[in-house]
């Protein structure tokens, strides 16, 4: 009869012992998550803050772009007797080029991101295909997400 005890005590021993090296092994894996789930918080709203402002800048760049043509327009009007010229551009046709293709990378990359999502890809094979990382593709695809409403 005594050993039927130590047996019980010994599998009571080797069970506490596994729960505890369990917990212990595993016990910070919650806290991360919580910090990793802060930290993608934190770089959403950073991501969303730097997204209006750029949206901000070239609304202005387009309303100060606009103004300097109408500028342009009033300045260069011919003196009476005069054939009308063409006005000189105060903009540089390859400065307009260069804004036009600061531009375009971005929307073209947000917009190709979400057409290949679209299409059923995984965020891993959108990453590998558009040489991207993987976190900017879910970064996308969680904005993305977030202002349509859709959880993705």
């Amino acid at each position: 009869m005594p050993e039927n005890y130590q047996f019980a005590v010994f599998i009571f021993a080797l069970a506490a012992a596994t729960i505890f090296l369990a917990r212990f092994a595993f016990g910070g894996v919650k806290r991360r998550l919580r910090e990793l789930n802060e930290r993608e918080a934190a770089l959403l709203k950073l991501y969303r803050d730097i997204e209006s402002i750029s949206n901000t800048f070239h609304s202005e760049a387009e309303v100060l772009l606009d103004s300097l043509r109408e500028a342009e327009e009033r300045v260069w009007t011919p003196a009476p007797g005069q054939p009308p010229a063409a006005p000189p551009h105060l903009l540089s046709a390859s400065a307009k080029e260069t804004a036009a293709a600061d531009e375009e990378p971005q929307k073209t990359r947000r917009e190709e991101v979400l057409r290949l999502f679209a299409e059923g890809l995984s965020a891993d094979e959108i990453a590998q295909e558009l040489s991207v990382t993987h976190n900017e593709v879910s970064l996308i695809i969680s904005v993305a997400g977030k202002r349509s409403g859709k959880p993705k």
